[in-house]
């Protein structure tokens, strides 16, 4: 192909001999052309290429054997050859006799000037193997960016949290698990290591975990807790894949947040078994009722009959009383009482519940205040009797709980479209096993308590379509926190 590369400035600078001669000795596809695009001479590798003989090319037009949408390309090569008197290298198609498309590589030049007319020679390179080679890698590789853009966008867009962890350290977060986490942005989380989001008691175990999943083994549905960006600690479930990034060890980690879920199943739990309390509660009143009313009798007429030991009788009508309340509130459980329900500002209840236990508060030294954080009413639908009921077994709880006095600060507000009432005491606060167990039926902290009160009133708020949540305030006490659905005409 070098032969060719010389600049030629003179008519018939080659002649025919020589044309034929490299025609004839060239290892590649030639042919010579004039200006028109007429084929003048074409070598047999040419022919070959195409699916012709050199006499069904020579005499007929390039045009002829040109894909229709290099045509107008092709000729404007030769206009450049011409006014540039030097040689061109293009990529052009041409169509085969079977009518398949051959990619070449064409060398073209000026190979001199008869009777005021250029002719041209050009060396073309078959490329169609190479072209297809091209195009399948091409395909791939745009199909592995179509793959790695929709498992982008499907992770982005993924409800559940995902991160990468490298190393122990996160290198990157969907959107989910920053919302998650209560981070605003990724720079928030990225390069910290996970353990900054796990309590500290769990890190040689959580390690560990790691450890094992960076050599090949699936955590799936973990249940464990996770630490947020704000302190707060929330239950999530886990699932963690090995992932392997050049040398380095990394593990993918979805996971969601399952609080609300947890605390769903809790109260579905706490459901079933204040039913199935209040069914044997139900058949234990009856069966006692009878006989404590007969024996409340015969304990009158024996005092009359005996007077001289009026303590004994005292001491024994006391007890009787005490079963009876215990009856009482059985009963209660079972069936909360005849329901009235009608439309009610919570602040109202809440005013008259601190009124009837201010003095019990006043004796034990315990201010009850109130605050709202607005003064427009926070109404509901509901029954006011058993919503006292409520209010008074936790308060009269909280009074207790505080032997040296101090302030229960009833708070009420509406809070995502729910009322949320919250009683928050200064007492000792309640230890984790007695976080885990309020509220079970007969459980109590009291020496005479009945382990009822509480239970009445999880079942009167569950009945309102409301829950209750109890936790402890570093080093102030406990909260108890109310949330009732509000009026539907107070939400319009």
């Amino acid at each position: 192909m070098n032969l060719f590369t010389g600049q030629l400035k003179y008519e018939n600078a080659f002649t025919n001999e020589h044309v034929c001669e490299i025609f004839d000795k060239s290892a590649i596809a030639m042919i010579m052309i004039n200006a028109s695009g007429l084929i003048l001479k074409a070598n047999d590798i040419f022919a070959e290429m195409l699916g012709y003989t050199v006499l069904e090319l020579e005499g007929r037009y390039t045009v002829e054997f040109t894909h229709p949408d290099d045509v107008q390309f092709s000729q404007s090569v030769l206009q450049r050859i011409a006014l540039e008197t030097a040689p061109l290298q293009v990529e052009k198609r041409y169509v085969h006799k079977n009518g398949n498309i051959i990619w070449g590589l064409v060398l073209g030049f000026l190979n001199g000037v008869y009777e005021n007319e250029p002719y041209y020679v050009a060396c073309i390179q078959d490329m169609t193997r190479f072209k297809q080679q091209e195009k399948e890698l091409e395909s791939k590789d745009s199909h592995n960016k179509y793959l790695e853009t929709s498992f982008r966008q499907l992770i982005e867009n993924w409800p559940d949290g995902f991160v990468i962890i490298q190393d122990y350290n996160i290198v990157y977060s969907n959107q989910a698990a920053l919302k998650i986490i209560n981070a605003a942005r990724m720079e928030q989380i990225i390069g910290r290591p996970v353990f900054d989001f796990i309590a500290e008691d769990k890190h040689s175990m959580i390690r560990e975990k790691i450890s094992q999943v960076y050599e090949g083994s699936i955590s799936k549905g973990v249940m464990d807790q996770l630490i947020r960006l704000d302190g707060r600690t929330i239950d999530v479930e886990f699932t963690a894949i090995p992932a392997h990034d050049n040398s380095e060890r990394a593990m993918h980690l979805l996971f969601r947040d399952v609080t609300e879920l947890k605390r769903t199943e809790d109260l579905m739990r706490v459901s079933d078994k204040l039913n199935a309390v209040g069914q044997l509660a139900a058949g234990i009143a009856h069966e006692i009722r009878n006989p404590l009313t007969a024996i409340k009798g015969f304990i009158k007429l024996a005092r009359e009959k005996y007077p001289e030991s009026p303590h004994y009788f005292d001491i024994i009508r006391t007890e009787l009383e005490r079963i009876e309340l215990i009856t009482n509130e059985l009963l209660l459980l079972a069936k909360p009482g005849q329901s009235t329900m009608q439309v009610l500002d919570v602040r109202d209840i809440l005013g008259q519940v601190s009124v009837l236990l201010e003095t019990q508060g006043a004796l034990n030294n315990v201010q009850i205040s109130q605050s709202y954080t607005n003064e427009a009413p926070l109404l509901l639908h509901g029954d006011g009797n058993q919503l006292k009921q409520v209010f008074i077994n936790i308060l009269k709880n909280a009074i207790e709980a505080m032997p040296k006095g101090g302030e229960i600060q009833l708070e009420a507000r509406m809070e995502q479209e729910e009322i949320r009432i919250d009683i928050l005491d200064q007492g000792p606060g309640l230890t984790e096993e007695q976080l885990k167990r309020i509220g079970q039926p007969f459980y109590t902290t009291k020496a005479t308590g009945t382990g009822l009160g509480l239970v009445v009133s999880y079942k009167i708020i569950q009945s309102h379509g409301g829950r209750i949540a109890v936790e402890n305030r570093l080093e102030l006490g406990a909260r108890f926190t109310i949330h009732l659905p509000p009026a539907p005409a107070f939400l319009q």
